[in-house]
């Protein structure tokens, strides 16, 4: 028996999602100054993106409690630290300041509620 699991609708253009934008994966752990952090200073990555102007954007690390290091974005817009920063309209930006719609790919997974039923 063959049967169908719902209706394949295509997604609509102008909303944007999270899978179908370019993305700037996060920073490398660690520095390439020997070390986690440079103390007073804040470190910065200078990224291009095509032909557009250079922007530089900050890195920050941190020490994992059990051992090793991770490195996160701060969002050129709203400060924020992230781990990954998306390119919309030329410009870097994280998922809340970009406008993802994230509820929508997460809509059609089931909830834990009905995963029990």
């Amino acid at each position: 028996m063959v049967g169908s699991f719902g209706n394949i609708c295509p997604r609509n253009p102008a909303i944007r999602f999270v899978e179908d934008t370019p993305k700037v994966l996060a920073p490398p752990a660690r520095s390439p100054f020997n070390g986690v952090a440079r103390e007073g200073r804040p470190e910065t990555i200078t990224l291009v993106i095509g032909d557009a102007e250079p922007v530089e954007v900050e890195v920050e690390r941190w020490e994992r409690p059990r051992g090793g290091a991770q490195a996160f974005w701060r969002c050129p817009k709203c400060e924020a630290r992230r781990e990954h920063l998306y390119v919309v309209e030329g410009l870097l930006a994280c998922r809340v300041c970009a406008g993802f719609d994230v509820t929508a790919s997460s809509a059609a997974a089931p909830s834990h509620a009905s995963r029990a039923l």
